[in-house]
């Protein structure tokens, strides 16, 4: 089955990630956290907090004291969510857990395009703000934004801002997007370094 495949692989020193969906779906198979070891589900995803489909952007903070390969130097960032249920939710002892341990991968915070656009920083009412989270090894990690959709500047909603201040400035747009250090510390990871 599947858990069983992504436990091997997991157990084998490779990374998973699993966002919007595949982030429901590693807690579902209780991949994430996995506090007590046996895969049992300890958290969830359900309906946003306002019942309907979110479609716009977010900005993250994510957690320096997560040790977890997926986010180092990740820092605040903002990037795109598109979800009907994103609500993170737990039992208090489980979130305890996960602040004492530092699996809290990432937050919702107000920052750059919530305040560009005014818009509230946690889209669907998740406890604590949590956008995403680490099993304790770091390799299994998931969020509800999307970084897959943020790879590239121009997919920001401020891009033509973005384009006009460096026009401005006499210098080079930025290469890349806010979702691409999801990534790319994920084959500094497989390359052995990080």
């Amino acid at each position: 089955d599947l858990g069983s495949e992504l436990k091997n692989f997991v157990d084998d020193g490779k990374l998973v990630g699993g966002f919007c969906n595949g982030f429901q779906v590693l807690t579902q198979l209780g991949m994430l956290p996995n506090l007590k070891g046996n895969y049992t589900p300890e958290v969830a995803l359900v309906h946003n907090v306002i019942p309907r489909y979110i479609d716009r952007w977010v900005d993250l903070e994510f957690n320096k004291e997560n040790k977890s390969p997926w986010i180092a130097d990740a820092g605040i960032r903002s990037m795109p969510v598109a979800h009907g249920e994103g609500n993170f939710v737990a039992e208090p002892k489980v979130i305890r857990i996960l602040k004492k341990k530092n699996l809290i991968a990432a937050q919702y915070v107000s920052g750059e395009i919530c305040d560009y656009l005014g818009l509230e920083p946690n889209p669907n009412g998740s406890t604590e703000n949590i956008a995403g989270i680490t099993d304790e090894t770091g390799q299994v990690f998931g969020m509800m934004p999307h970084p897959e959709r943020a790879i590239d500047y121009t997919h920001r909603p401020d891009q033509a801002m973005i384009y006009e201040a460096c026009k401005r400035a006499g210098i080079a747009t930025p290469e890349e997007g806010p979702g691409a250090i999801i990534f790319r510390n994920a084959v500094n990871y497989a390359e052995g370094r990080i």
